[in-house]
């Protein structure tokens, strides 16, 4: 079994090459999660990426059983409490 983890940060913008993830995860994540996250596709000419960014939301995003989203903090944890 191959699992693939997009670890983002808090409010950090995480660009990933659009063929990188499946549009049908996109599409999840855009469903279930417009809240949490803001996902947009940017075009360059070294080709499209994904642009998300975690909207002040930290956690785990589990979407199957090959594709999962850590989002960490902006501050080390130890900071948190």
């Amino acid at each position: 079994m191959c699992t693939n983890t997009i670890e983002l940060t808090e409010y950090k913008p995480c660009n990933i090459p659009r063929d990188q993830i499946p549009q049908e995860i996109i599409d999840e994540l855009k469903e279930k999660y417009k809240s949490k996250l803001q996902i947009n596709l940017k075009y360059t000419k070294q080709g499209d990426q994904w642009l998300i960014i975690s909207q002040g939301w930290v956690g785990y995003i589990p979407i199957n059983n090959d594709w999962n989203f850590q989002i960490n903090p902006k501050v080390p944890i130890r900071n948190i409490f």
